[in-house]
Formats: C-alpha cells, sequence, structure tokens
C-alpha cells in the first residue's frame, strides 16, 4: 500500500519548504524539482491526501491503514474464523431442519 501526501498549492509547498530557513536557495531549487519529478508518480500511487490541514491528513493516513488492515486479504486467522461460524450455521440449521421434521412442522 502506498500514500502519496501532496500540499494544498503550489506556492504552499513553496512556502513550507522555504520557511524551515534550512536550505540555502540552490537546495531550496533542487528540492522544488524533486518535487516536480515525485509529482509525476502520484498517479501510481494507492491513495492521495492533501495535506491542508495537518490533523485532517493525519486523520486520512490514519483511517487508510485502517481500512488497508482489515482487507480480507491481510486477515487468514478471521477467514478461518468466517469458514468455522460457516459450518457451525449450517450445522444447525441442518439440525433444525431434522427436528421440525420430526415434530411435524416441515
Amino acid at each position: 500500500m502506498s500514500i502519496f501526501v501532496l500540499p494544498p498549492s503550489a506556492e504552499e509547498l513553496v512556502t513550507r519548504l522555504g520557511g524551515r530557513g534550512t536550505d540555502q536557495p540552490q537546495d531550496l531549487e533542487q528540492r522544488l524539482l524533486r518535487a516536480v519529478d515525485e509529482l509525476d508518480e502520484a498517479q501510481h500511487y494507492d491513495y492521495l491526501v492533501v495535506n491542508d490541514d495537518r490533523t485532517q491528513a493525519v486523520a486520512e493516513v490514519a483511517a487508510i491503514i485502517d481500512a488497508e488492515s482489515r482487507r480480507t486479504s491481510r486477515q487468514p486467522p478471521l477467514l478461518d474464523t468466517v469458514q468455522e461460524l460457516r459450518r457451525e450455521l449450517s450445522e444447525l440449521v441442518r439440525e433444525r431442519s431434522l427436528r421440525d421434521k420430526h415434530q411435524g412442522k416441515v
């Protein structure tokens, strides 16, 4: 599973990167050029999240991770439980059907 976190706008990305004050102008330019290349790859990610509000973006990423963890393919033990439940339910239905036949309810 892959999540691409996007800035809300190009201007905001420049502001966020420049606002750190840790990069030389040429380093900032290199980071922005790299961001352009990275944006080309966004279409290949499973999920896109816009980081307009940090709290909301974190909640969205957490929801994606939670949902992915619940995929059927990621829960083999639970699939075993489903099969056991199916067997139990089938047996109960069969027993009720036989009991009803013996009691003349069918």
